[in-house]
């Protein structure tokens, strides 16, 4: 499963990583599908690791390059990947080509929104949380969210999404918000996160 997606980092040093973000989703999501197939013509086996342009492992165990500069245009793209895959995967809950780019796009939009500081993590935080209470039934529902989570080979990685994910479903489902942190540590949920900056903005941003 090499070849499978990561919630690996954005470069903060990348001038061209805006513009070339639509073309890196895309090339996620067939991955993604490739992955599947390789998956199944193996028998469900992992595949030799070491090929093709797989990302580094456990890319959580470091701290992640940010983005303490505001950048309208990654908050931008990372609203119009939350919206790909609340368009693409709140209409069926099969397996076909759209749900594969839109479940890619969601865990490019994880990816890049830890990577974020100051007013635009902010921003991206808001309009993760609004989409989530939209779709709440629908692309956010959590039989829905994680049907290609396993295409996450590093388990650090597939953790840290599954982790922040489920932490902002619970959280946008909640009448009261203030009462997440009754039963929920969120700061252990943030923990995969190592940039200690950026972990301790986040929890701030759930309502006390």
């Amino acid at each position: 499963m090499s070849n499978e997606p990561k919630l690996d980092q954005v470069d903060e040093n990348a001038e061209s990583a805006d513009n070339t973000e639509a073309t890196e989703q895309s090339s996620e999501a067939t991955t993604l599908s490739r992955a599947e197939r390789r998956r199944q013509n193996s028998g469900g086996k992992a595949q030799p690791k070491g090929t093709g342009n797989a990302a580094p492992e456990n890319l959580f165990n470091k701290p992640a390059s940010t983005v303490t500069a505001s950048n309208p245009e990654r908050v931008a793209i990372i609203k119009q990947q939350i919206e790909q895959f609340t368009s693409n995967c709140g209409k069926t809950n099969g397996i076909s080509k759209e749900v594969r780019q839109g479940s890619a796009a969601l865990v490019l939009a994880v990816r890049n929104l830890v990577t974020l500081e100051g007013a635009d993590l902010k921003t991206a935080f808001t309009y993760f949380y609004k989409a989530i209470k939209e779709c709440k039934n629908g692309a956010f529902d959590k039989a829905l969210i994680y049907r290609f989570v396993d295409a996450i080979e590093s388990k650090n990685d597939r953790n840290g999404f599954v982790k922040f994910t489920n932490l902002m479903v619970k959280y946008a489902r909640l009448e009261d918000p203030t009462t997440i942190h009754n039963n929920t540590d969120v700061e252990y949920s943030l923990s995969f996160i190592k940039n200690k900056a950026v972990q301790k903005q986040l929890a701030g941003l759930f309502a006390k």
